[in-house]
């Protein structure tokens, strides 16, 4: 059963196991969008840490980069079927 985290948890900056596992039913369900969009943020943030700062990546540039690749690949390791 999947409960909300009370006021106090969100204001604190904590989160439930149950809001957890919410989200990630929420890219099982088909929204591998999200974690194709995330992975490329961490790989920003990777290149940052580096000393090699590219800024942020946004629409085109992202699909240039390899957002349609990475967009597949997480559809197909969560069992998703895409349109492509």
């Amino acid at each position: 059963m999947r409960t909300a985290a009370s006021a106090a948890e969100r204001d604190s900056g904590r989160r439930t196991h149950a809001e957890g596992e919410a989200g990630l039913e929420a890219i099982a369900d088909g929204r591998n969008s999200g974690a194709a969009g995330w992975h490329l943020c961490l790989d920003v943030m990777a290149l940052s840490l580096d000393g090699q700062p590219i800024g942020a990546i946004r629409g085109g540039e992202a699909v240039d980069l390899g957002w349609q690749g990475l967009h597949n690949a997480y559809a197909d390791r969560l069992g998703i079927a895409t349109d492509d």
